[in-house]
């Protein structure tokens, strides 16, 4: 076990709040044998092994696979990558001028895995993608995800966290002009899972638009912490930037740390900001339980309304059944 600090926040507060780093003891694996990605004929993937892996969260492996694809059309069907092994990749994600894709890609797996993965987004001018990726890995797995997103175009990016002890995940976005970037996170935390999450959208361009939307539920002992950034830089005039974090609290032991943060250099922007966090209202359950629910459909019910707005944007109706089986599950 070595001791980490990790996922480090872009501007530093104080540290009585406990939320400027992740620090964490872990026992990171030596990977040298990593399985290869699965893809369509279709799409134009490489893949090939190198050195020095490195993200935001600023955890170092020595190898990793490296993951080219490049969207160079228009695509009508979805785009699903499943993997459910070991995994320390970087997927590099190129769409091109006029492209339009959706993919998704699936972590499952029935044992323990270290799952450490960065995606690498650029899109062109006039671009259109749809990205979900969908961590439903074994509950004693270890995943950890970074996002970085470069737009020129309109990208969504929908992250739906579900599955591990440990769930670290960083999230960087660069709007350029014109550009427009929705971001949407689901998580459900219970027993003592520890969640860490950093996000920071920056809007360069003029009439850029950026959307963060954080949706979750925590029970048992969870742990997690919440890092939202929205920073609007000098020349950004036009643009829109808005974040959105809501937790469910299913517990009286739970430790929740929230930390919304908007950064602005530019005086012709619109900006909004938020948290909230609260245990499910009485009167709701009450309302739902007159109605012939028992309370834990009830429950159910409520939670699965919010996290509909992040499943909802996954294209593919067979996975996001898969996802509400595996919440119904866990919220119990």
């Amino acid at each position: 076990m070595e001791k980490y600090i990790l996922n480090k926040t872009p501007l530093r507060t104080t540290n009585g709040f406990k939320i400027n780093d992740l620090e964490i003891e872990l026992d990171v694996p030596v990977i040298n044998d990593f399985k290869e990605y699965k893809f369509s004929e279709e799409i134009g993937a490489k893949q090939d092994v190198k050195n020095n892996f490195d993200s935001k969260i600023g955890l170092e492996h020595d190898k990793y696979l490296n993951v080219d694809i490049v969207i160079d059309k228009e695509y009508e069907n979805n785009i699903i990558i499943d993997s459910d092994d070991s995994l320390v990749n970087i997927i590099n994600i190129t769409f091109k001028k006029n492209s339009n894709a959706n993919l998704i890609f699936r972590y499952k797996s029935d044992k323990e895995v270290f799952n450490n993965v960065k995606f690498v987004i650029k899109g062109e001018n006039n671009s259109k993608g749809n990205i979900s990726i969908v961590n439903m890995l074994n509950k004693d797995s270890k995943n950890i995800v970074a996002i970085e997103n470069y737009v020129n175009g309109d990208i969504t990016i929908n992250y739906v966290d579900l599955g591990g002890s440990l769930r670290i995940s960083n999230y960087y976005a660069e709007l350029n002009e014109n550009s427009i970037n929705n971001f949407n996170n689901m998580y459900f935390g219970k027993d003592t899972e520890r969640i860490d999450m950093n996000y920071l959208v920056k809007l360069l361009g003029k009439n850029s638009e950026g959307i963060m939307n954080v949706q979750g539920a925590l029970d048992d002992k969870a742990y997690k912490t919440f890092k939202g950034t929205l920073d609007f830089v000098e020349g950004a005039k036009g643009s829109v930037g808005k974040e959105n974090e809501n937790c469910v609290l299913l517990s009286d032991d739970i430790i929740n740390r929230s930390l919304p943060m908007m950064l602005c250099h530019e005086e012709d922007v619109t900006g909004a900001h938020g948290v909230s966090a609260g245990k499910i209202d009485k009167n709701k359950l009450f309302y739902l339980t007159s109605r012939g629910l028992d309370e834990d459909e009830a429950r159910r019910l409520i939670i699965n309304a919010n996290f509909a707005q992040v499943i909802n944007n996954i294209p593919d109706e067979e996975i996001r059944h898969e996802i509400l089986k595996v919440i119904e599950k866990e919220v119990g």
